[in-house]
């Protein structure tokens, strides 16, 4: 039963790939989209028997429309970003590895959200591809990033990468805090069948300040602020 959910889910991953890159080609702000994005979220864990629950939400009451910020999350499977995409409630891309833009679909989802390729077998492209990243944040919109640079292969939070923090330092933008839980064990690494016995829990913290950070190990703070939300 629950392959077959995870099948019809597939094909509206297709459909919803075109009609999204539709959208976003109508509304470049992808402020529709957003709207769409959260539909579909719904959609999807309802067709899997999936429950979302948005557990705590700190940041909507300090959003500014004029403002960008960049999200941070602990990274547990695939269904993280529909997870977050379900409850975030501003135009969002994210940092995602280059070799997903040449997967058929999906491709048109990640061109549609404005997701930004990495190239990380190569530093000095790599390095052009944060620079536009951080171009994005500046003047377009906000950026999630996963500073665990994978998923997790145990369901525990691990070290965050520190590259993070200079992108909102010379961004000038506050980290919003994202903790994820539930979607390893309904979508564990390798796996392509989302069991449906998991709650999925999402928490936004408030928005924080790189200058306010502890000097020692900021990384490994906004790692333990994750854990805490």
């Amino acid at each position: 039963m629950q392959l077959l959910r995870t099948f019809i889910t597939f094909l509206c991953f297709v459909l919803f790939s075109f009609i999204n890159f539709l959208v976003f080609l109508i509304d470049p702000s992808r402020r529709l989209l957003t709207k769409l994005l959260h539909f579909e979220g719904k959609l999807g864990s309802f067709i899997l028997g999936l429950k979302m629950q948005l557990i705590r939400d700190d940041f909507s009451p300090f959003i500014k429309k004029n403002k960008n910020y960049l999200f941070v999350s602990n990274h547990q499977s695939m269904l993280d970003i529909a997870l977050i995409y379900r409850f975030c409630p501003v135009p969002l891309s994210f940092i995602a590895k280059r070799e997903l833009f040449f997967v058929p679909f999906l491709n048109l989802m990640l061109l549609s959200t404005g997701a930004i390729p990495i190239n990380r077998n190569n530093i000095k492209k790599a390095w052009f591809d944060i620079k536009h990243a951080l171009n994005v944040l500046k003047k377009s919109r906000s950026i999630l990033i996963f500073p665990e640079g994978t998923r997790t292969t145990d369901g525990k939070i691990h070290q965050f990468k520190s590259g993070f923090l200079r992108l909102a330092k010379d961004a000038d933008v506050e980290i919003v805090p994202i903790k994820i839980e539930g979607t390893f064990s309904a979508l564990k690494k390798g796996s392509f069948v989302v069991k449906n016995s998991s709650l999925l829990k999402i928490s936004f913290g408030a928005p924080l300040s790189v200058n306010k950070l502890s000097d020692k190990n900021p990384a490994e703070e906004i790692k333990n602020i994750v854990s805490s939300l």
